[in-house]
């Protein structure tokens, strides 16, 4: 006759105690909620950022300055100055007017290359004219508007980017405004 013996009391804690303790080292390496995070808000920025520069380029057509250079287009009574009908990717708060956010500036890199190592010191920060080809290795010609979370610098590989390309002898640009998460 077989005897049908269970798991003792002591068995089953000492299991539950050491599944504890394997939970609790393991999980912080397959949760990453801060990032997740950071990521989010620098999409929500994305969508707030594409908004507005879509509203310059509307307000634009309608005052027919979206085929010339270097213009001054109002936007809810704030000047803007647009390249063929969209904001340069220079920041003078007047996108910030218009995005309705509290941003630090940083500065711009195209005097200050150190700028890409600085850390973000505040909520959301603002860098203009930064190189392309510091942003994206691909060689792209050019300059951006990055906004950056508090605690990453431009090398975090952490930010929203603007930019456009224009194409004067066609009167038009084309227009990115790309989320850069990968090290969010």
């Amino acid at each position: 006759m077989k005897s049908n013996r269970g798991f003792t009391l002591v068995e089953l804690v000492t299991v539950i105690i050491i599944l504890g303790i394997l939970s609790v080292m393991a999980a912080p390496r397959f949760i990453d909620l801060r990032g997740d995070a950071q990521a989010s808000v620098m999409k929500g920025l994305q969508a707030s950022l594409k908004f507005v520069v879509e509203a310059v380029s509307y307000q634009s057509a309608i005052q027919g300055t979206d085929r010339e250079r270097a213009v001054t287009t109002t936007v809810n009574g704030v000047d803007i100055q647009t390249y063929y009908g969209y904001p340069q990717e220079i920041w003078d708060d007047k996108l910030e007017h218009l995005m309705a956010g509290d941003f630090y500036f940083m500065g711009n890199a195209y005097q200050d290359n150190g700028l890409f190592e600085e850390v973000c010191p505040q909520t959301i920060c603002v860098v203009e004219q930064i190189k392309l080809s510091t942003l994206f290795a691909d060689g792209t010609a050019g300059y951006a508007l990055a906004f950056l979370p508090k605690g990453y610098s431009l090398r975090n590989n952490c930010s929203v980017a603007y930019y456009f390309t224009a194409y004067p002898s066609d009167g038009y640009a084309k227009v990115f405004v790309k989320t850069i998460d990968g090290g969010c």
